[in-house]
């Protein structure tokens, strides 16, 4: 899975997964690959439309809510110093190529990673090390 948090000058983005400790290497290398995949093996226009309309449905899905209107507009103005409406961020989402996606995915795996893991026995968790050196050697 991955979510993502938006500040006024970065942001977070997430991937996250559960499993039996002994399984934690195989889930590793797969988010790993998974990530690396990102680039080396972008959407299709097809993927990409299909996403942007979904993500636009999502939020004007949202928009429906009173509550949910009043704490976006304070979000937004917060994060932003403006609001945008369901229809600005519609257009917005319209835009984005997939220059953009490789542009960010690129951004995103030149980026140190931060690693965590939880659990009675994390000793099957490849160090971080690996991690930067396996994302490296892929995307060289």
């Amino acid at each position: 899975s991955c979510s993502h948090s938006i500040f006024d000058d970065s942001g977070i983005f997430a991937l996250y997964g559960c499993c039996a400790s002994e399984q934690s290497s195989e889930l590793t290398s797969v988010m790993v690959r998974e990530s690396i995949n990102m680039l080396l093996r972008p959407p299709t226009e097809k993927e990409i439309n299909r996403a942007k309309q979904a993500l636009a449905s999502n939020i004007c899905f949202e928009f429906e809510n009173r509550q949910i209107v009043f704490e976006d507009i304070a979000r937004q103005i917060q994060v932003y110093g403006t609001h945008k409406t369901p229809e600005m961020w519609r257009n917005d989402i319209m835009n984005v190529s997939k220059d953009d996606i490789l542009r960010v995915a690129k951004k995103l795996l030149q980026s140190n990673p931060t690693l965590l893991a939880m659990g009675q026995d994390v000793s099957r968790v490849p160090q971080q090390e690996e991690i930067k050196v396996a994302i490296k050697d892929a995307i060289a």
